[in-house]
């Protein structure tokens, strides 16, 4: 569903020989799903972790292969989770992790109905990423886990309702 809650006014009565007067539309309030950051850049000693248009990208800074074992996605008090498979970087390179699609989103969690500027600009939702991975040499389990709180207006600026 599409919508926006307003409320319309104009003059009570027109002159029939005006082709034209005024109507106010007020928006009262506006209701957005998939909300999400645009981009969220997290990194350790080893590994660079980005989101960018609905895909995680990883960067392995290090000398040794890494293998990453799981990706988490925080979304306002939940989490979606991946963790089926083993993926492995070489040494100093950058590629495509997941697509967001891939993982078990709460869609609900990143839906705001009927949101006014007010609201919007007091709330903040958390959003955050985690991943487990391996320095093949050490097989040693790190994790890299990062959560923000965004604020709602920021996030809705470029979105458009639905």
């Amino acid at each position: 569903a599409r919508y926006l809650s307003y409320k319309v006014s104009c003059e009570e009565e027109v002159d029939s020989s005006r082709t034209y007067f005024d109507v106010k539309v007020l928006i009262k309030s506006i209701s957005y799903k998939d909300v999400m950051p645009d981009y969220i850049f997290e990194e350790d000693e080893n590994v660079s972790l980005v989101f960018k248009k609905d895909r995680f990208y990883l960067t392995n800074k290090s000398d040794s292969y890494i293998t990453v074992d799981s990706l988490s996605f925080y979304h306002n008090g939940k989490i979606a989770t991946s963790s089926d498979r083993d993926f492995e970087f070489a040494p100093q390179s950058e590629a495509e992790l997941m697509p967001m699609a891939n993982l078990p989103l709460d869609k609900n969690s990143i839906e705001f109905p009927n949101i006014t500027r007010t609201i919007a600009s007091k709330l903040k939702v958390k959003y955050g990423v985690a991943i487990k991975y391996r320095v093949v040499n050490t097989n040693k389990e790190i994790t890299l886990y990062r959560t923000r709180a965004y604020p709602l207006l920021d996030l809705i600026s470029n979105l458009s309702a639905y």
